[in-house]
């Protein structure tokens, strides 16, 4: 649990180029922080999260389902939730699923300025809603602001 300026901030999912780790029922539950470390070790460790499976109250997803399950969250959570999706990569891979989830009113965060230069119509949905993206351009400057907290 990450709690920042009085606010709570529920981790419901995490993921990778080829897995998606999330809570059980996104809607009651959380990665919490001992599962959060664990993922850290994993992916310094150079591992795929595909590693956590069965590991705690969660459901792990493969590359084949990873696109699907994160739109299903986003439908879930979107609007009613506040729900942020933070973009840690350094791809424009990710831009199909941004821009979905932002129809879905969601908020999303870019740690890195690739996702805003793919096709010009993406970047205008993208950015379309100002209030629901924000980014910085180094993914050390984010991990500082969730150091910090």
């Amino acid at each position: 649990m990450f709690v920042m300026q009085g606010i709570h901030l529920r981790v419901v999912g995490v993921c990778d180029s080829k897995s998606l780790v999330v809570a059980s029922d996104v809607l009651s539950n959380e990665l919490n922080d001992n599962f959060l470390s664990e993922v850290f070790r994993v992916k310094v460790d150079g591992f795929s999260l595909l590693t956590l499976w069965g590991l705690g109250e969660c459901q792990v997803f493969k590359n084949s389902e990873l696109k699907e399950k994160v739109i299903d969250v986003a439908s879930v959570m979107g609007k009613s939730t506040g729900l942020a999706f933070v973009d840690c990569s350094a791809s424009s891979e990710t831009v199909g699923v941004l821009t979905r989830v932002v129809d879905l009113g969601c908020c999303i965060v870019l740690a890195n300025k690739k996702p805003l230069t793919s096709t010009m119509e993406d970047y205008y949905k993208l950015v379309s809603h100002p209030r629901r993206i924000q980014h910085e351009s180094t993914v050390s400057e984010i991990l500082s602001w969730i150091k910090q907290s």
